[in-house]
């Protein structure tokens, strides 16, 4: 049994994260929502952060008891809970932007030579953030297919001539 707060705008979110169901689908909705639906970003954040704070009141308030054993020491608390829940906003948001670099930064888009110098950096850098929040993305995403570049480089120079 967990207590369930309701927001501002109506999203649920529950009172632990450990048991929070609510908590982790609304903020992949957060997610889904800012790259499939043409919200603004500032109702986006708005969300997020709507969210975020339900949840820390909603914590705070099932463990006031032990708040007060432990001299109320709400900042160190409030700390705990908030670093919880931003790992969980990563694991949900890294997978979605990784692929979105991914796509963003791959040839043609991008100069073969120079993809080839920073997918290295890039995977590594995803790869530590994936490892901190304990999520896996394949980094097969990072991989194209090199014939497909060249036949469309010599499409778009046979334009060019013609």
């Amino acid at each position: 049994m967990f207590y369930v707060s309701r927001g501002n705008n109506g999203h649920n979110s529950s009172s632990s994260l450990y048991n929070g169901s609510q908590f982790i689908e609304q903020l992949n909705n957060s997610f889904t929502s800012a790259f499939l639906e043409s919200q603004s970003m500032n109702k986006i954040g708005d969300d997020l952060a709507e969210t975020i704070s339900n949840e820390l009141v909603s914590v705070l308030q099932k463990n006031s008891p032990t708040f007060l054993e432990s001299s109320f020491d709400i900042k160190s608390e409030v700390k705990k809970h908030a670093k919880s829940m931003l790992k969980e906003l990563i694991k949900l948001g890294l997978p979605s932007v990784e692929n979105l670099v991914a796509e963003n930064v791959k040839p043609p888009k991008v100069d073969p030579a120079t993809y080839g110098i920073i997918v290295p950096v890039l995977t590594s850098l995803f790869n530590k953030v994936e490892t901190a929040v304990g999520v896996n993305v394949s980094d097969e995403i990072w991989n194209y297919n090199l014939s497909d570049v060249s036949e469309s480089e010599e499409n778009l120079s046979d334009d060019f001539f013609d």
